[in-house]
């Protein structure tokens, strides 16, 4: 078995569960360096950290349990939640893909465009998240 990936980063935060018409919502902090529990030093930096959580949607909002990535450790009002933000690797290549299709979004003559700018944006987010559990499961298969 080949040791995990020291690019790989996993903050983990105390947070209160709220419960809004039957589903359970905890509110996220902004992740700092100082959430990480698995990582090596030379990727856990607040950038770094910010950087992923703001790409996966998993930054400064209040978000339903079952968000792609979270996983509730434990408690019942106030939880301990995990977030996944992938690897160095996954990373650069989803802000990438990001990048690109929001450049081409943008450079599209308005009345060319075939989608709005929030179905672009909710369209990019799930290529992020298909780019992420990739390397996820790229990373169990080695």
């Amino acid at each position: 078995m080949t040791a995990p990936d020291p690019s790989r980063i996993v903050c983990e935060f105390r947070g209160k569960i709220t419960t809004i018409d039957g589903t359970r919502y905890v509110r996220i902090p902004a992740l700092t360096a100082r959430h990480a529990v698995t990582g090596d030093r030379f990727y856990v930096t607040d950038g770094a950290v910010k950087g992923r959580a703001e790409l996966l949607h998993v930054n400064e909002r209040l978000a339903p349990l079952d968000t792609p990535r979270l996983t509730h450790v434990s408690g019942e009002f106030i939880a301990t939640i995990r977030v996944d933000l992938g690897t160095h690797k996954a990373y650069r290549e989803a802000q990438g893909h990001k990048g690109a299709e929001t450049r081409a979004w943008y450079d599209t003559p308005r009345e060319e465009r075939s989608e709005g700018l929030l179905a672009m944006e909710e369209r990019v987010h799930a290529d992020v998240l298909a780019i992420f559990a990739a390397h996820d499961t790229a990373a169990v298969t080695a």
